[in-house]
């Protein structure tokens, strides 16, 4: 430590024992002696504390600043997963049915036996046998009775509603044609082939192995039938249209 006077200031030095500067200040020289001394002493202390190893400490290194909280993740409505639907496997059915069959104004029962093989996009193909009761006619004196038994093949496209189902079908039919006169002097009876071509719905209720269904079919014969009384001549043209409605229940295989 040293203090001096230069010029009309005090000049305070305080160095380390190993000549180390620790501090350098002057002080303007005014007021008594014993307040400049007061004044130098204060100047020391301040200096002697800021070095002396009570006071000394470690500059901490600043905290780190903390880590932001991550913003709260907004609710995303996510869809729900779509699962994918099993298209229905292909399968076969057998059905059978009671059917009423209308001509001519007049109504008859008769039987439908049916058989179909359907894809899993719905196309497939149909088999079926139709028979129908006597119909009867009057031509001159007596009547014509007649009566068909019909088979036919063709196209079905089946839409699945649900646990229903409906087919349309489309189909080409042959037919064999039977007549026979009744009350006639002299009796006759013959027989031959028809064609035609039919369309129809069947409404398929649910079922896992039995499934009932309602039909309806139109058919369009294509050969001119008529009954003709050979005594008078009188002739009746028998009806080119049929139309059907049976009631049955099918069942299904794979």
């Amino acid at each position: 430590m040293r203090i001096d006077t230069v010029d009309d200031a005090v000049e305070i030095v305080l160095r380390r024992a190993d000549g180390t500067l620790i501090g350098r200040r002057r002080l303007q020289a005014q007021g008594p002696c014993d307040e400049r001394a007061r004044i130098a002493a204060i100047v020391l202390a301040t200096w002697e504390s800021d070095i002396h190893p009570a006071f000394e400490r470690e500059a901490a290194p600043p905290p780190e600043p903390p880590a932001p909280s991550p913003a709260p993740a907004a609710d995303v409505a996510k869809p729900m997963p779509t699962v994918p639907v099993a298209p229905a496997p292909a399968r076969w059915e057998l059905g059978v049915g009671a059917a009423t069959s209308l001509a001519g104004g007049t109504f008859v029962a008769g039987a439908r036996v049916a058989g179909a093989f359907v894809r899993a996009s719905g196309i497939g193909a149909q088999m079926m046998i139709a028979g129908e009761g006597d119909r009867s006619t009057t031509a001159g004196s007596g009547q014509a009775v007649w009566s068909r038994l019909t088979a036919g093949a063709g196209p079905v496209y089946r839409r699945h509603l649900g646990v229903w189902a409906v087919d349309g079908n489309l189909a080409l039919v042959a037919a064999l044609f039977r007549v026979h006169g009744e009350q006639y002097p002299v009796g006759y009876q013959g027989s031959g082939w028809d064609g035609g071509f039919a369309a129809g719905v069947r409404l398929i209720a649910p079922g896992k192995v039995w499934r009932p269904w309602l039909a309806i079919d139109a058919t369009r014969w294509l050969d001119r039938r008529d009954v003709r009384e050979a005594v008078s001549g009188q002739a009746r043209e028998l009806p080119a249209w049929a139309a059907s409605t049976s009631l049955g229940v099918s069942f299904f295989g794979r």
